[in-house]
């Protein structure tokens, strides 16, 4: 996937469309970062898409062969992510026992998904996350549910989950983590100034070029907010993690 979103770059350069090229080079880099990262953040765009519309290019080419095997590409990609969530709408209401009471607790949960519970009970109501490869460390795995921007880091032995992260989605689809808020108020959405008011000097700040991300570990809560783009400035992830945890 990372080596198709790099061809698309390379052929929106070929056609004078620069600043498309250096946004899907960058979407290419998350994307070879989230599956080598041990703490992937959220991508902030969706992938799949993103290859359909370098399809429609290679259409537009005459180019129908390689159109149809990056189109089959995005197809797969979206069924791994997508397979558990295309269920009757009764289903899909158990997903909102999640949120609870609509805390976010630092150390402890987000909403019903809590440290230290077991990752199967999460399983029995979305399905199985997509693996998406070793956690922070050896004999842990972090699993992924993109259509509801939920990632788990979980033991492999124990099941103990380990890690939560949630996104917010784009603003015209947000996810229903936007319902949770720490006892404070932050939530996603929320904006820089708002979070160092509430919790202070981080204990460490983290900046990849796309976003920034505030470390509170001795709370047990990080949040992560991209540079520029329709959320620059505000939470667009949040994770909550053991207090005291290391970075």
């Amino acid at each position: 996937m990372v080596a198709s979103l790099q061809d698309y770059a390379t052929l929106l350069r070929e056609m004078g469309r620069h600043g498309e090229a250096a946004e899907t080079e960058a979407r290419a880099e998350k994307l070879r970062l989230a599956f080598q990262n041990p703490y992937p953040a959220p991508l902030g765009f969706d992938p799949a898409q993103t290859l359909k519309d370098y399809a429609a290019v290679l259409k537009s080419q005459k180019e129908e062969i390689e159109a149809k095997e990056v189109e089959a590409l995005a197809d797969a990609y979206q069924r791994v992510n997508a397979a558990h969530f295309q269920r009757p709408a009764f289903q899909r209401s158990l997903e909102e026992k999640h949120l609870g009471d609509r805390l976010i607790v630092p150390g402890e949960r987000i909403g019903q998904v809590r440290l230290g519970s077991e990752v199967e009970e999460v399983f029995r109501v979305l399905g199985k996350g997509f693996p998406h490869g070793q956690g922070f460390r050896e004999g842990t795995t972090t699993y992924t549910w993109d259509p509801i921007g939920l990632w788990l880091i979980a033991d492999d032995i124990t099941g103990e989950i380990l890690w939560i992260s949630v996104e917010g989605g784009p603003p015209a689809n947000p996810h229903s983590w936007v319902k949770l808020s720490t006892r404070e108020g932050l939530r996603l959405g929320s904006a820089e100034e708002e979070v160092l008011a509430a919790m202070g000097k981080p204990s460490r700040t983290v900046s990849d070029g796309f976003a920034k991300s505030f470390y509170f570990d001795q709370q047990g809560i990080r949040f992560t907010l991209p540079i520029r783009g329709p959320l620059a400035g505000k939470v667009a992830a949040l994770r909550v993690v053991p207090p005291g945890a290391q970075p």
